[in-house]
């Protein structure tokens, strides 16, 4: 009847609206679906698919568990295996450590919640855990001169840092984990902002399936809640490492991330480190 219809190319990306006007009416009735059969060439693109998984995308995943697997097994504590002493030259705005032979240090495996009690020329045991990062700053392990504690543990105990987990920390996670929860100090409250850090702790109150992530939601404090994300394409890095998602109904957890730049009600985790089992 010369209605216009809906469009072919419903998807904006891909329409151009000088070649794909509004339709007109189409000529089958509404009620006929036209199907159409698999072709040979989506048989080749599905197949070219499988064969670059399984030639690039698996043996790089099972090489990158086996380096952190190697990684964190060298790392048995969290004092610095290192003998090289230098000197603080300042602490920066972000507590990051200027030293006198120009690098960089970010203390690894904790955030801070209070300004870094150090002054410049103190001396220091520094141990790198690995490069650069994009600020061109090390994460390390770092200890006083004559201390028998990594200063991460100190902060921790004291309760002016939280810990924060890495790949990388290996055996010293476990120690910084034991001396958050042996810390006879509250908790301080942390700001409820987009992009800080949150750590929460609780039973969970939701466990459901997205498209693409699985979310669950844990008790925020004062009534409120906060989403937890993880994408499926994870699961497996989850499972490995005995915290499988799915099946965290109603079981109590304690969750360490950084809340969404977009939504300060949602933290996504990627790293099975960020989650903690207390029991189910």
């Amino acid at each position: 009847n010369g209605v216009s219809d809906r469009t072919r190319t419903c998807c904006l990306k891909f329409r151009k609206l000088a070649l794909y006007p509004d339709e007109l009416p189409r000529l089958l009735p509404t009620d006929v679906v036209v199907s159409q059969p698999m072709t040979k060439s989506s048989f080749r693109l599905y197949g070219l698919s499988f064969l670059t998984f399984a030639m690039f995308v698996a043996p790089a995943e099972a090489q990158t568990r086996q380096r952190r697997s190697s990684e964190r097994a060298q790392i048995t504590s969290c004092m610095p295996t290192s003998t090289t002493i230098v000197e603080i030259e300042r602490v920066t705005t972000q507590n990051d450590l200027l030293l006198r032979d120009g690098r960089t240090i970010r203390l690894a495996g904790i955030t801070m919640i209070s300004a870094l009690p150090l002054t410049p020329s103190t001396r220091v045991i520094v141990q790198a855990l690995s490069g650069e990062d994009r600020w061109g700053r090390l994460p390390a392990l770092v200890a006083r001169e004559g201390s028998a504690v990594a200063i991460q543990t100190e902060l921790i105990t004291k309760r002016q840092a939280l810990v924060r987990p890495e790949s990388n920390l290996g055996g010293c996670l476990a120690q910084l984990q034991s001396a958050e929860a042996a810390s006879p100090q509250p908790f301080p409250a942390l700001r409820r902002e987009a992009g800080r850090f949150a750590r929460l702790e609780g039973r969970v109150l939701r466990l459901r399936e997205g498209r693409s992530a699985w979310f669950l939601t844990l008790p925020d404090g004062e009534g409120r809640t906060t989403a937890v994300m993880v994408q499926k394409r994870y699961l497996t890095r989850f499972k490995l490492a005995d915290r499988d998602i799915t099946t965290l109904a109603n079981a109590a957890v304690r969750v360490r991330g950084t809340r969404h730049l977009r939504n300060p009600d949602l933290i996504a985790l990627s790293d099975p480190d960020e989650i903690e089992i207390i029991r189910q």
